[in-house]
C-alpha cells in the first residue's frame, strides 16, 4: 500500500502542538527518504526477463544503489549474476527478480505518494517529529530519540521486508 505524504504530516501533528507549513513538510520528508537511501536502508524489486542468446547487459533503474539478491522464477536464490554500474547480466535465459537498494525518489507535494512501502511510515512519521522538535530546539532530547527511533524503525523495516521475501533454508542432518 502507497504512503501519500499528506497521511505523514497528519500524523506527525497529532503529536506536535503546531502546525506544518507545507512547503518544510515536503522538504522534510524529503530529507528522511533520502536519509533512508544513505543509511541503505530503501529497496525496490525488479522483474527482468532475460534472454543469454544477446549476451547483453540490462539497465536496472537509475534509483538503484546495489543489487541485495536475485530469485529466479520459481523463487530459488539465483547466484549466477554480474552487476556494475546499474547494469545486471545473468548467467541463463530466464525470468529473475532483483531486489536492490534503492534511492526513493522525492516527492514535490504533499498529495504525491512516498516511493517506499507503506510499513516505512512510522518511521518517516518519526522523523518528521524529530526534526521539528530539534528545529525548534537543537538539544531537545525528545528529538534526539525520535530522530534514534526513525534510524531504528526504518532498519527494522528494511529487514522484515527483506526477510519476508528470501526463500528460507532449511538445513537437513541425516544419522546413519
Amino acid at each position: 500500500m502507497p504512503i501519500q505524504a499528506q497521511k505523514i504530516v497528519d500524523e506527525a501533528e497529532n503529536f506536535l502542538p503546531i502546525s506544518i507549513d507545507n512547503d518544510d513538510a515536503v522538504m522534510i520528508i524529503n530529507e528522511s527518504v533520502n536519509q533512508m537511501g544513505v543509511l541503505g536502508l530503501a529497496y525496490g524489486e525488479v522483474t527482468i526477463d532475460y534472454d543469454k542468446s544477446e549476451e547483453a547487459w540490462t539497465v536496472i533503474p537509475n534509483d538503484a544503489i546495489t543489487v541485495i539478491h536475485v530469485v529466479d522464477e520459481d523463487g530459488n536464490p539465483y547466484y549466477r549474476w554480474q552487476y556494475e554500474d546499474n547494469l545486471i547480466r545473468f548467467a541463463e535465459s530466464g525470468t529473475y527478480k532483483v531486489a536492490a537498494r534503492k534511492l526513493p525518489e522525492s516527492i514535490e507535494k504533499l498529495t504525491d505518494i512516498i516511493d517506499l512501502n507503506s510499513l516505512y511510515k512510522s518511521a518517516l512519521v518519526s522523523y518528521m517529529r524529530g526534526f521539528i522538535k530539534l528545529r525548534d530546539d537543537d538539544h531537545s532530547p525528545d528529538g534526539v530519540r525520535l530522530i534514534g527511533e526513525f534510524r531504528e524503525l526504518a532498519a527494522s523495516t528494511f529487514n522484515t521486508l527483506i526477510r519476508k521475501r528470501k526463500p528460507s533454508q532449511v538445513r537437513v542432518v541425516r544419522h546413519a
